[in-house]
């Protein structure tokens, strides 16, 4: 094995399949000669660039790291791998040498040897290695989140996929055109090695999304699905595509033309509808409208084969199609790859196999298929979770299950979940190499974090984590409209009984081992995992607050007694809110030191449970049962808005007087509920006026417009410090928000004030 071969292996993400060393070489950093004998294309040049970018290239080195051709044995031993164009060898003969069947080969072998590495005292410590690696999995990466700005990082782990969206239009003679609006993004992946699929969105939102402009009217009236009258009647409904129109054929076939053209571009995929509305004309009608849109797909596709036959292919299966997959699946073709997603049965955190039966016939037969994990707590929410035990359960299945392509969501950014990406790249590429806890010693040695107390913290801290996450208590409860809604308090109408059924059972000794998980991190003087295991016990203990409450609340009868345990609950919400509530925040600081990644579903998880609590106090206050008054958390009507005070041009300005409401200086939530009606509304602006003088800043959501608040996001509370220039002055909140134009359609919403 080579006795410095644990030691290296530790600084290694993902560990190759073999390596050892049995020796580290001292080179002084002028010392080192880079020679590439190897014919140079770009992702060459930009490996040679990492290690000349690393060692300097000195012309008279005495020692040499070697780029070469492969030798014949080598080439037999390469060519038996699985995925041998990603495959490579590195080996010393008194020099570094790097060989490879392609250059996507070479650039693996130059970041394992780079993450091998150290420098110290003038001096690099250079492992005379000898490996032999490859991916199990062909195609490993990210989708959504910050993926597009991180490409390096997720590269350095030989991470290898990105998906990416374009800007799609079509410009004045009828030709659709397709954007990728950051060049960045195709330089870092030409670059790096990844492969870029570029893709359509769900077709029933490409109107909305693309087409929603008076230029495009004429067009949009040859290619727009012809609705049911109750479909056209409905709020919510969005026209989609005739799939049957010529038009929408020549549409869509330049939009993937205009990407497969784009320098960079390897794979082109399309999106079906995510609700598919029957089209109700005469081609359309009577016809499965998955099964229209997948032929349309097919036959496009082949077009596109034939034009530009090096471009990979990809149909992305969704969750309005769940029900007719495996008929989708009959009619598409080996050489298109498919792609499956739906947001409740891929964005989750179960322990139930992901890949369904229906799915294997098309992957027996040869053809490639690939899946979208989430691989956080929760799709919707921001929430800690270091889960080595989770992302190494989803990867075993994965491979065992010859999976082509892997691509993991990771909400908003990877900067809040790094131990899940590294453990993903991981066990993508080398399942069976590492088990959880070696893992958790190399993550920590890669991160300057003591092993063995980082293995005893995410020991203690994996269980109960896995455990919340799989209830799915956060996400459920921000879907629970019924109970975090200002506007639909309804005792007999919200989903408790849904939670109760999933009740974690034996809560408490969860609860302790998270308790637990957060001495250990504190031992080691590790923050970040301090605040984890802080977010999860008070979020454990908010579950159970909430199980038992709503459970005495289902009794029919309750005594006395089981009226005051409702009232011990509501205050163990209200002070495990208030928990939560600090320890996220504090996670997030430590995480996102410079604050450049905040989202506004950090504000969304924060708050969940304070709504939580509004619901139970407004539940006791309905029932006549007594119970302590909080200042701090408390949520305050300030007042509503509907259609009427919008103008000409769809503005309102609402203005309240809340110095009865903000007594002390500090950070207050401002509360925005919409309430159903035609349109959304978008938040604007808000500020504390004192004497005309602003004396608020909001903390965070620096962007304008700060949030649109709709049927699908119909809640949101924001930051705000208030700090005054006199106690003796009235404070004026005034929000601006956007809405219709005179009164065109019904916009309703309510704001609200809470103390933080």
């Amino acid at each position: 094995m080579g006795r410095y071969t644990q030691k290296i292996s530790q600084r290694l993400i993902p560990l190759p399949k073999e390596i050892s060393c049995n020796d580290i070489k001292k080179v002084a950093f002028n010392d080192v000669k880079i020679d590439v004998i190897f014919p140079e294309d770009a992702l060459l040049l930009s490996a040679k660039r990492k290690l000349v970018s690393c060692f300097g290239n000195s012309l008279y080195g005495s020692f040499r790291i070697r780029i070469v051709d492969p030798m014949p044995n080598t080439v037999n031993v390469l060519n038996h791998f699985k995925n041998p164009d990603q495959a490579y060898h590195i080996w010393s003969d008194g020099a570094i040498n790097i060989s490879a069947l392609t250059s996507k080969g070479i650039m693996n072998g130059v970041r394992t040897l780079l993450q091998a590495v150290t420098k110290e005292d003038g001096m690099f410590n250079i492992p005379l290695l000898f490996v032999y690696d490859y991916p199990d999995m062909p195609l490993r990466g990210q989708w959504g989140g910050d993926s597009m700005d991180d490409i390096s990082y997720t590269a350095s782990l030989k991470l290898n996929s990105l998906d990416y969206s374009a800007t799609f239009s079509i410009d004045s003679d009828g030709v659709g055109k397709a954007v990728l609006e950051k060049p960045a993004v195709l330089e870092n992946s030409i670059k790096e090695g990844v492969v870029l699929c570029s893709y359509i969105p769900h077709l029933e939102f490409v109107i909305g999304w693309y087409l929603n402009k008076p230029e495009y009217k004429d067009i949009i009236s040859k290619i727009k699905n012809v609705p049911t009258e109750e479909a056209a009647a409905r709020n919510d409904y969005k026209p989609g595509l005739c799939v049957s129109s010529e038009e929408t054929k020549k549409l869509v076939f330049d939009w993937m033309c205009s990407l497969a053209e784009i320098k960079g571009v390897k794979s082109v995929m399309v999106w079906l509808s995510e609700n598919a509305e029957p089209c109700m004309c005469e081609k359309c009608k009577g016809h499965e409208p998955f099964l229209l849109e997948t032929e349309m797909l097919v036959e496009l596709f082949g077009k596109l084969k034939e034009r530009y036959p090096d471009i990979n292919r990809e149909i992305l299966l969704t969750q309005g199609s769940f029900s007719v997959n495996e008929k989708i699946l009959e009619i598409i073709p080996n050489d298109i790859s498919v792609l499956y997603y739906h947001g409740s049965k891929t964005y989750i955190s179960d322990k139930n196999p992901m890949i369904y039966e229906g799915l294997m016939p098309f992957i027996e037969k040869g053809g490639k298929m690939g899946v979208y994990p989430q691989i956080t707590h929760g799709w919707r929410c921001v929430f800690p979770w270091t889960a080595p035990d989770f992302i190494k359960y989803r990867c075993e299945e994965f491979t065992e299950k010859n999976i082509h392509k892997v691509v993991g969501y990771a909400v908003p950014s990877n900067i809040y979940h790094r131990f899940n990406v590294a453990a993903m790249a991981e066990w993508l590429w080398n399942t069976k190499g590492r088990d959880e806890e070696s893992f958790m010693r190399a993550y920590a040695t890669v991160n300057d974090i003591d092993p063995d107390g980082f293995v005893k913290w995410c020991t203690l801290n994996m269980t109960p984590a896995w455990v919340l996450a799989e209830n799915r208590f956060i996400v459920s409860q921000m879907f629970n409209y019924p109970v975090i809604m200002k506007t639909k308090f309804d005792i007999e109408d919200f989903r408790f009984t849904d939670f109760t059924r999933t009740a974690i059972k034996d809560i408490d000794k969860y609860i302790r081992m998270a308790d637990k998980a957060i001495k250990a991190a504190k031992q080691i003087e590790y923050e970040e995992g301090e605040t984890e295991s802080k977010c999860i016990a008070s979020a454990l203990r908010c579950a159970g607050a909430y199980q038992k409450f709503f459970t005495l609340l289902k009794i029919q009868n309750r005594n006395p007694e089981e009226d005051q345990q409702m009232v011990l609950m509501y205050e163990m919400m209200h002070n495990n809110s208030k928990n939560m509530y600090s320890a996220l925040l504090d996670w997030k600081c430590l995480i996102d030191r410079d604050n450049s990644h905040f989202q506004t579903r950090i504000i969304d998880t924060a708050a969940i449970c304070m709504r939580i609590t509004d619901f139970m106090r407004s539940i006791l206050e309905k029932l006549e049962i007594k119970h302590k008054e909080h200042h701090s958390l408390s949520y305050h009507q300030l007042g509503r808005w509907d259609e009427s005070m919008f103008n000409k041009e769809g503005i309102a300005e609402l203005t309240y007087d809340i110095t009865r409401y903000s007594d002390k200086d500090g950070r207050y939530h401002i509360c925005f509920d919409y309430i159903d009606s035609k349109q959304g509304t978008t938040i604007k602006s808000i500020s504390v006026l004192q004497d005309q003088v602003e004396i608020s800043s909001i903390l965070y959501d620096k962007v304008n417009p700060l949030k649109r608040i709709n049927m699908y996001e119909p809640w949101y509370e924001v930051f705000i410090d208030i700090k005054s220039a006199s106690k003796n002055e009235d404070k004026i909140l005034k929000v601006i928000i956007e809405g219709p134009a005179n009164g065109q359609d019904t916009c309703k919403g309510l704001v609200g004030i809470r103390k933080v």
